[in-house]
């Protein structure tokens, strides 16, 4: 495949075949490789199913490389060239979905480990409780807050 690449540097089409065939071969460096180079090499107003291929391959290599940003980016390219292609929708919709669980995952871990604090013994849950605690262990905090009030 190498040797057909060098052969046919000029040719889009090859370029995005070449994609395809090291991303099914599971080779992510020549798949971005080929699919930037058939990017660069298309030009404007040419084949739309061509281009959402090459994006899609793009974005499908992002992707595996755990770049969602970029994956969501080459998705939305992909679609903006051809909104058939269902490849690019699936490619867009699960790198979005990706961004949004990636941001979730500070959120659920924050709200763990308030549900875990709930659950402590030692945690007051009333304003009673924290003034009882205060009396039996003082603190910093506590001494400030009566001063406060």
């Amino acid at each position: 495949m190498a040797a057909m690449e060098r052969r046919f540097v000029k040719s889009e089409g090859f370029a995005s075949a070449a994609g395809g065939y090291w991303l099914s071969r599971g080779n992510l460096d020549k798949a971005g490789a080929s699919a930037d180079r058939a990017i660069g090499l298309a030009k404007p107003g040419g084949d739309p199913k061509l281009g959402a291929k090459v994006w899609t391959i793009k974005g499908l290599v992002e992707f595996q490389r755990g770049d969602m940003e970029s994956a969501y980016s080459a998705g939305k390219a992909a679609f903006k060239a051809d909104p058939d292609n269902r490849a690019a929708l699936e490619l867009m919709m699960y790198s979005e979905s990706a961004l949004h669980l990636r941001g979730m995952d500070e959120l659920v871990a924050e709200r763990t480990k308030r549900v875990l604090a709930l659950t402590d013994p030692g945690f007051a849950r009333t304003p009673g409780e924290w003034a009882a605690r205060q009396e039996e262990r003082p603190t910093a905090a506590g001494a400030e807050a009566a001063e406060a009030i």
